[in-house]
């Protein structure tokens, strides 16, 4: 096996980005996540353009970002492989136990964190839209057993 890319080589944690359409929460896979700013908080986010994430994102005053463990890694390819345009991911998570209400939110349970967030800009980043998003609250769980962009090349889940 070659040497990766240098954009793959890092280890950054492995997100979702909840957003909704009134009570339905869509779910994706967040990679491209960095907090940016101590006061105030602040996180940017991509998110790739023609999805239902980009779509509800679009028109969302809040959001959610998950900070999952590694016991969700069983959850990449419904959420991060396949599109809320073609599936109803809320309704899959919930059939399976997966879902909590947090801040009058649906979140996966069992998540290290959660991050409520507010839109402040968007921007073009090529074949994603980045997101400037202001942390309006947060509730941390766990610290142990997270999920790292290496755990998914490692289980053959990308790359």
């Amino acid at each position: 096996m070659g040497l990766r890319r240098p954009w793959n080589i890092t280890n950054h944690p492995v997100y979702s980005l909840a957003t909704y359409q009134g009570k339905q929460v869509n779910m994706n896979i967040c990679t491209s996540v960095m907090p940016v700013s101590k006061e105030p908080r602040q996180y940017a986010i991509a998110i790739y353009r023609r999805t239902q994430t980009l779509e509800n994102a679009m028109k969302a005053n809040e959001v959610v970002l998950q900070y999952l463990v590694k016991e969700h890694m069983p959850l990449v390819k419904l959420l991060g492989k396949q599109s809320g345009r073609d599936i109803n991911k809320h309704e899959r998570l919930e059939k399976e136990g997966q879902l909590e209400i947090w801040k009058g939110y649906s979140v996966l349970r069992k998540v290290a964190a959660l991050l409520l967030l507010e839109p402040k800009s968007i921007m073009d980043a090529g074949d994603h839209q980045l997101f400037l998003y202001k942390v309006k609250q947060s509730s941390t769980r766990s610290e142990s057993n997270l999920l790292v962009f290496k755990d998914l090349i490692e289980n053959n889940i990308i790359l």
